[in-house]
């Protein structure tokens, strides 16, 4: 039987009662938020979440925000099923939230703009045409300082990006920028590093790892050309992936692609001085492409898993092999687990009959890793398979072993015709995985039985799902008790 529960979210009025002391708001019918998506589990009940703004939003309290920018971002709480609390950035062009963590009650948030950036009565003015910034919140989304990280000639936004991460001591980013010049100047903060460059490229790409102390001080920073990246820490190692020119020089050490395609690379520094533990090279055997999209620490395994896309027939990552699946369809998911000494333990590898590609991971306290990601017409992991029967984007969640690779469960968000995708997965304690995602035809399937239908296209959703009971809750406050288990 065919059941369906229409949810109001975003796109209709939801009416919540505010607890005392707290402003409450409710987004309207011209809500239109968008990806990046990031989300941030506090506790069970209380999530931080991050999405770019598209159109004016407006309050049930009757206060609105105006969308002043090409695409503004807003930082909000969600908290037991209500939003609570905000901070609304925007700039002259597209401004986005890139990365967003909690640690010892501080939230740490990095994003790019461009020339200046304002959220409530904070102006913060880029050294180049674009920049990237990295602020320090308290819980309750006040400003405790916030930092400019960039170049003096930054000319391409698109290739400005930005993560972040934490340990108990440092806080710890990755970011690329471009410059319109063969050299640049980085700024961090109050730190302005030396001319790096020339190049042999006539567009440069420059990315920066920046170790700060808690109170927003650089401790030290390392330079590397490429782009494309992501960080994590532990408490002694600073890893990145990301992709390099054709020949990399890491501390004197040449790395060079040994095939005329492209490559990434993963590379551990010592988190006390910035000194290169271990490189991976990561490339493919003939014409194609790869992207590195996440890198994670699993301190449980006390391994970094990388996770990737490749388009071509096989990829080599030390001595890993790892062959594609549907050449001539589109990119291949991989996932590599990476001990601290820089040894390659295991790769998983979802595949499918057209382009797959991961977006998020997440790893909680009993050690197990949820991945994201969007599939096309099918996707396979171990036994398990997702199939659309027609051509299409949808989403698909893997939740797996980082001690070996190994796949537990895996399942699909999809609509019926059209196109929908998770835009980020979050554990909220060990069994309850966090999703936020967006369709455009105004369903979206979790079940081959169980659709969900919303009320306009390009909605966003979000949803509790129970990885032991495999039971879904919509936080319109209705409940789906027959997600289906692939």
């Amino acid at each position: 039987m065919n059941i369906r529960i229409t949810i109001l979210i975003l796109f209709c009025v939801v009416r919540f009662v505010p607890a005392l002391g707290q402003q409450m708001v409710d987004f309207d019918t011209s809500t239109y938020l968008s990806e990046p998506f990031n989300i941030v589990p506090f506790t069970q009940n209380e999530i931080l979440i991050s999405a770019s703004l598209k159109s004016d939003t407006s309050f049930l309290s009757g206060n609105s925000i105006v969308k002043k920018g090409k695409s503004d971002a807003i930082v909000f709480w969600h908290s037991n099923h209500q939003i609570s609390n905000w901070v609304h950035f925007y700039s002259e062009g597209k401004t986005e939230i890139n990365s967003t963590i909690i640690r010892d009650s501080s939230i740490f948030i990095s994003g790019k703009y461009k020339k200046e950036l304002v959220f409530g009565n904070e102006h913060l003015f880029s050294t180049g045409t674009y920049g990237s910034f990295l602020a320090s919140f308290d819980l309750s989304l006040k400003l405790r300082w916030i930092k400019p990280i960039g170049t003096s000639d930054d000319t391409a936004y698109s290739e400005i990006r930005s993560s972040v991460a934490a340990n108990d001591d440092y806080i710890i980013t990755f970011n690329t920028h471009s410059a319109i010049s063969d050299t640049a100047r980085f700024t961090l903060g109050n730190t302005t590093s030396p001319q790096v460059g020339p190049t042999k490229y006539q567009v440069s790409i420059f990315s920066i790892v920046t170790v700060w102390d808690k109170s927003g001080k650089v401790q030290w920073y390392k330079i590397f050309e490429g782009l494309q990246g992501s960080v994590d820490c532990s408490d002694s190692l600073v890893a990145i992936c990301y992709s390099p020119p054709p020949t990399a020089i890491i501390d004197s050490i040449s790395y060079r692609n040994p095939y005329f395609a492209a490559w990434q690379i993963s590379v551990s520094l010592r988190i006390k001085n910035g000194k290169v533990k271990w490189v991976v090279p990561i490339y493919l055997t003939d014409i194609g492409s790869i992207h590195l999209y996440t890198i994670k620490y699993s301190a449980g395994s006390d391994l970094f898993v990388i996770s990737g896309g490749f388009y071509g027939e096989r990829i080599q990552a030390g001595k890993l092999s790892i062959n594609n699946t549907f050449i001539y369809g589109g990119l291949d998911v991989f996932n590599l687990g990476i001990n601290s000494l820089g040894k390659l333990v295991w790769y998983n590898h979802p595949f499918g009959g057209g382009s797959d590609y991961p977006v998020s991971v997440s790893i909680n306290k009993q050690n197990k890793m949820a991945l994201c990601g969007v599939y096309e017409t099918s996707i396979y992991c171990d036994q398990d398979t997702l199939s659309l029967g027609e051509r299409g984007k949808r989403g698909f969640v893997e939740i797996f072993n980082p001690e070996d690779g190994s796949t537990e469960l895996l399942f699909g968000v999809r609509t019926l015709k059209s196109t929908s995708f998770i835009a980020d997965c979050q554990w909220l304690n060990d069994s309850i995985l966090f999703l936020i995602g967006q369709s455009d035809l105004g369903s979206v399937k979790f079940s081959p039985l169980d659709s969900i239908v919303l009320n306009k296209k390009q909605l966003v959703y979000w949803a509790s799902f129970n990885v032991k009971k495999q039971s879904l809750f919509l936080h319109s406050g209705e409940i789906n008790p027959n997600v289906y288990r692939m």
